[in-house]
């Protein structure tokens, strides 16, 4: 839990939960918490970062993905992003209304950097968007094929893997998304995705699913972690670690490690 902004009302008396967090280059890492940034450095010191628009115009970041702690992105819902190069915050319309969930970029062999955001309803009917970032403009790409319930994306080397209810993939971004998953993996809702490669994905949704891809096949360990109580709503995976994180219905807050050998 962190402060509220400044300049809110009850400043310094009222806290707000952490939404997100990303690690960078050297160890520096930033945690997201309502409407502000706590931008950590490799000593574990800290300053906080609040958005530098007027109050109506921030918003709460769900999500963030940049290539260092002076120049990263943040998503929120109502269709929100900004960029902070380090001194300036900048707004980038969206022309989404829709709560974006999820954001990540990658730099191909030719140094060329995709970035992607994804948005949508997520429980009830409405508009799937996923958004492409480039020099503060976001444009919309080809959701043909994608279920309106999406919530999460990861990608490299243009193959891209959207999940929410279902899994979806394609080779090219103006390619027409279809299901990646062998019949039957599993009929649960995914909710996150992340991997070191495309032969070491990692995704994670309800009832403590826990799926990894090897680059042929999806192998479900939902239930030798048997947590079906639990929804696991984020990811993350580097080398042999990877980390679910969720809650339990009334519980405190659960994570799932798995550490390949």
């Amino acid at each position: 839990m962190f402060y509220i902004d400044p300049d809110q009302p009850r400043a310094g008396k009222t806290s707000s939960e952490a939404n997100s967090i990303f690690v960078f280059d050297n160890n520096n890492f930033a945690i997201s918490s309502n409407v502000q940034i706590a931008r950590f450095n490799s000593n574990n010191k800290y300053d906080v970062i609040k958005m530098g628009f007027q109050w109506k115009d921030r918003f709460t970041i769900n999500a963030m993905w940049g290539t260092s702690s002076k120049n990263f992105y943040v998503v929120g819902n109502n269709g929100n992003i900004a960029h902070y190069n380090g001194s300036k915050w900048t707004k980038i319309e969206s022309g989404t209304t829709e709560d974006i969930q999820d954001i990540w970029g990658n730099k191909d062999k030719y140094g060329q950097t995709t970035i992607l955001s994804v948005s949508s309803t997520v429980f009830y009917g409405g508009t799937e968007n996923i958004l492409s970032i480039s020099n503060n403009t976001a444009t919309r790409i080809n959701t043909k094929g994608l279920s309106w319930s999406v919530r999460g994306l990861w990608f490299e080397n243009k193959k891209y893997y959207i999940v929410g209810d279902g899994m979806y993939y394609k080779k090219s971004l103006h390619d027409t998304f279809g299901q990646s998953f062998q019949q039957r993996v599993t009929t649960n809702y995914v909710d996150a995705i992340r991997g070191n490669a495309l032969n070491d994905i990692i995704a994670v949704g309800d009832f403590g699913t826990v799926l990894h891809y090897n680059g042929s096949t999806w192998y479900n360990f939902t239930q030798q972690i048997n947590i079906p109580s639990c929804d696991l709503y984020s990811v993350s995976i580097k080398g042999n670690i990877a980390v679910g994180v969720g809650t339990p219905g009334g519980e405190k807050a659960v994570a799932v490690v798995g550490i390949r050998k």
